[in-house]
């Protein structure tokens, strides 16, 4: 797995935008993962020309009308968080496991990099809430690829990320969620840290990761 973002820090606050996570060779969408904030991946480097040139055409691809700025760029190092979504979407923890080639897209109810979440929300206070809060427009990148929500509990609690969460989803194109409730309200939304915890004897989780490895 290669991570790359957009990563930018400003009056103290740091921001993670646009993660793509690309496995094997392709730049082709494989789906999406819409969770809470950026965590403890970390920038490494500043992406190298020929890795921004592939960037740049996914983003032509997917992401039309979306300026992509090259000086934002940088690999980061997968956190474990990362490495759950791998798992999620490989079909490890129902025993179906597939080698993934393309890019999951990683969005964020909001962007401020802290992997203490409650602390990240009070950062928001002081943030740039352009950077920060992520737009529900955002649903316009899915891609026609299925989506999963794994919005932390702390950030359906705050009101102003509860709606910020509820209005992605809810916008989300029926088939780019199918593998969820249509109401809101009726789902569980479970994070792959909770995943990773509870698989193997939570049948909800089951089910739902069933659908998801079917859906790709």
């Amino acid at each position: 797995m290669k991570v790359y973002a957009r990563y930018i820090k400003k009056n103290g606050v740091e921001y993670r935008m646009d993660t793509l996570l690309q496995f094997g060779n392709s730049w082709e969408l494989i789906g999406n993962i819409v969770l809470a904030n950026p965590g403890s991946s970390n920038p490494i480097r500043e992406v190298e020309k020929d890795t921004f040139e592939k960037i740049d055409m996914f983003f032509q691809q997917y992401r039309q009308g979306v300026k992509n700025i090259n000086t934002e760029w940088f690999e980061f190092s997968p956190d474990s968080t990362m490495l759950q979504i791998e798992k999620i979407f490989n079909g490890n923890y129902i025993n179906k496991e597939k080698q993934l080639n393309g890019v999951i897209q990683l969005f964020n109810c909001f962007n401020i990099k802290n992997q203490n979440l409650e602390e990240a929300i009070s950062q928001i206070s002081i943030s740039d809430k352009e950077l920060a809060l992520t737009s529900e427009n955002i649903v316009s990148y899915f891609g026609g690829k299925p989506v999963y929500f794994g919005f932390s509990q702390s950030v359906l609690n705050d009101k102003e990320l509860g709606e910020i969460a509820k209005k992605i989803f809810d916008k989300t194109e029926k088939e780019e969620k199918k593998i969820f409730n249509t109401n809101f309200l009726d789902n569980d939304f479970y994070h792959p840290g909770y995943i990773n915890r509870a698989y193997s004897t939570n049948k909800k989780i089951q089910d739902i990761l069933d659908k998801l490895f079917l859906s790709l």
